[in-house]
């Protein structure tokens, strides 16, 4: 029954993820939301400069993550994502992966350097939530501060 099973199975799971870049991907879903939708949005840089804030905030939402200098680079897809779409040049979606990856790594890092780290609790130290979003830091040091 297991054998029965996976040989159906198997062939099916190919089918599940048939196109695998993501810039075809990204030109389908605006072709179908220009066709389809009831008030479509133009593929312009309004609209980049929307995706990307909205999507830099999703991934940073407190501004914890990134460098000044990361977010500055990155800032030269702000006007471009539309561009990018319609030419199928999907490149800088790694370059922001990458950047990512670094600042995931990075982060991770910190968090075991803090908990190999002696701690004291000596003395009272208190701590602050706020709902405010703080600017992005400048270096490692400001980063683990």
């Amino acid at each position: 029954m297991k054998k029965l099973f996976l040989l159906f199975i198997i062939p099916l799971s190919f089918f599940g993820q048939a196109e695998s870049d993501p810039c075809v991907t990204l030109k389908n879903i605006n072709k179908v939301i220009q066709e389809n939708h009831y008030r479509p949005k133009a593929l312009n840089d309004s609209l980049s400069n929307f995706v990307f804030t909205t999507f830099i905030e999703t991934i940073d939402p407190n501004n914890k993550l990134f460098l000044k200098n990361e977010i500055t680079n990155l800032s030269a897809y702000k006007y471009k994502v539309d561009d990018f779409i319609n030419s199928e040049n999907c490149s800088f979606l790694e370059d922001i992966y990458s950047v990512f990856l670094a600042a995931i790594e990075r982060k991770k890092q910190i968090y075991i350097e803090f908990e190999t780290e002696l701690t004291h609790f000596e003395y009272p130290e208190p701590i602050y939530f706020s709902a405010e979003t703080y600017e992005y830091v400048n270096d490692l040091k400001e980063l683990k501060r």
